[in-house]
């Protein structure tokens, strides 16, 4: 184990522009205006074809019953949903539609690229810098986006605006997408997985020097992407440094030197910002003051960082903590709907917490086989890794997720559900080779 973890790595030289191309068009699944079908389908689809239709005599569907038994709970979920669905007169279905899509579309696509697209060498790790990658393109295009406006108007012609972020709102100055369907909350936590995927490489693995490279240059456009998305992703920050550290001393690595980028990095990142808006405000004469009043920069400060400004200066002209977490903490009145939901709630009631969304739609019964569900296929991941700092990365990865799920239900969400399916299903393929490789 000890040699494989010290063996160099190859990330960049193994991983193809092809690979690529179809995670993000997987796992983000844009529907362009000019094709009928969006690229999850599409994805899905090319897999298909070539690989069951094509060399349909080579195709071997892989049965790892573990890994297929950690996803009964979302079967069980369907399932109920499903009754919810019919006794309330299927009035809403959105909840019963996450789970047909997550297992017949998302997990069945998942599948099909784990074992027909993937190189049989492919790994864990290659995926996960593959994700590192997308965020880095993703981060330039959201800047792109922000700072070119004939780019933002091609944007919002050739990729519909999806989501509660409209062209027409002033906020959308602000909150900006890349290549991506929509923007807002779960767009930057999903940005701030790159975090948690840089940490995990850092610590862990001995990186060629052009691997390192990367690694670090994306860091700063993931930071971009969080900043122009919204600020959810922020959480992971400290979350990150703590896992980065376990991972060090679960590795016996850890010196008391390697704290110093605690405080030398978040340094030079503010001496950086004040240099370049120092510059900026010298090219634009003192900034670029818009139609309605305001400069530009200023106003994008007073978005992205006026609650923690407030936060840090005492200020209760906006920030009433107590208050929101009031409006937005309940519990359904009836009983029945506590403990067996009702689905016409879903999207209906004033809350953003995804446990209270569950609960209301759900109930008890069905919030517990949710996310007993999720848990399950985590658990399983960490069951099929073969190194500790991968089963850290998973273990510690699930705490995030039921974190950032108090913001909203993100485990459902197609990008979370996407990148979980993959991951489950090349860490299965990959303990087969294991398991082949040392005949176990």
């Amino acid at each position: 184990m000890t040699a494989h973890v010290l063996q160099e790595s190859r990330l960049l030289k193994d991983t193809r522009v092809g690979e690529v191309i179809l995670v993000l068009a997987f796992v983000y699944s844009l529907q362009f205006s000019f094709f009928p079908i969006n690229t999850a389908r599409l994805a899905i689809l090319y897999i298909a074809i070539t690989s069951i239709l094509l060399v349909r005599n080579k195709v071997i569907f892989f049965y790892h019953e573990p890994t297929f038994r950690a996803i009964i709970p979302f079967f069980l979920c369907l399932t109920y949903a499903g009754l919810g669905v019919v006794l309330t007169g299927a009035e809403n279905i959105a909840v019963f539609s996450n789970y047909a899509l997550m297992l017949f579309q998302i997990g069945l696509g998942a599948y099909l690229i784990a074992l027909f697209f993937f190189p049989p060498d492919f790994t864990l790790d290659r995926l996960l810098f593959i994700f590192l990658i997308i965020f880095t393109i993703q981060g330039i295009l959201v800047f792109l986006n922000f700072a070119v406006p004939p780019y933002r108007e091609f944007m919002f012609k050739i990729l519909p605006i999806s989501g509660n972020i409209q062209e027409d709102m002033a906020v959308s100055f602000f909150r900006v997408r890349g290549l991506m369907q929509s923007t807002g909350a779960g767009q930057s936590a999903f940005f701030s997985f790159g975090f948690f995927i840089a940490a995990y490489f850092l610590a862990s693995l001995k990186l060629s020097k052009k691997d390192r490279t990367v690694i670090l240059l994306s860091l700063p456009w993931i930071l971009v992407g969080i900043l122009f998305t919204g600020r959810t992703g922020f959480v992971m920050v400290p979350y990150a440094v703590v896992f980065y550290y376990t991972l060090l001393l679960a590795a016996g690595t850890f010196t008391t030197k390697k704290l110093l980028p605690l405080l030398w990095v978040p340094l030079i990142a503010v001496a950086i910002y004040f240099m370049l808006k120092g510059l900026y405000l010298i090219f634009t004469g003192g900034g670029i003051i818009l139609p309605g009043g305001g400069e530009v920069l200023a106003l994008w400060e007073k978005w992205a960082f006026g609650q923690f400004i407030d936060f840090f200066e005492g200020s209760e002209s906006n920030i009433h903590t107590l208050e929101v977490l009031e409006k937005h903490l309940f519990i359904p009145d009836k009983d029945s709907v506590l403990l067996f939901g009702d689905p016409r709630t879903w999207g209906m009631i004033p809350s953003d917490i995804g446990y209270v969304r569950m609960l209301f739609a759900f109930g008890v019964v069905g919030l517990v086989l949710n996310y007993l569900g999720f848990i399950c296929m985590y658990v399983q991941m960490a069951l099929l890794s073969v190194r500790r700092n991968q089963k850290l990365f998973f273990i510690f990865y699930l705490i995030w997720m039921f974190i950032i799920e108090y913001k909203e239900p993100f485990l459902l969400m197609y990008l979370f559900t996407g990148s979980a399916m993959l991951m489950l299903f090349v860490s299965m393929r990959s303990r087969n080779q294991y398991d082949q490789l040392y005949n176990r």
